[in-house]
């Protein structure tokens, strides 16, 4: 699933992303390139338990949209 969300987003030079809270466990992920316009790309995250993170953020395609850590790089950064 990461990868055809980070091919998709390669399609693109840049992206203006918005979330949103959509009930008690769901995050909502609108991803946009015009404001006046409707979403682009729309992500649903379900089973939420934490997010810590800007409500608003351009993505510029350097490097992977989402990715998931593990082992000692997940610890550092949840250290910081």
């Amino acid at each position: 699933m990461l990868e055809t969300i980070n091919k998709e987003l390669r399609n693109y030079n840049w992206m203006d992303f918005e979330i949103s809270n959509g009930g008690m466990d769901k995050i909502l992920l609108h991803g946009f390139l015009d404001e006046a316009e409707e979403d682009t790309l729309f992500l649903q995250f379900e089973n939420v338990e934490f997010i810590q993170c800007r409500t608003k953020f351009t993505f510029e395609g350097n490097g992977p949209f989402l990715e998931i850590i593990d082992g000692e790089e997940a610890k550092q950064i949840n250290m910081d």
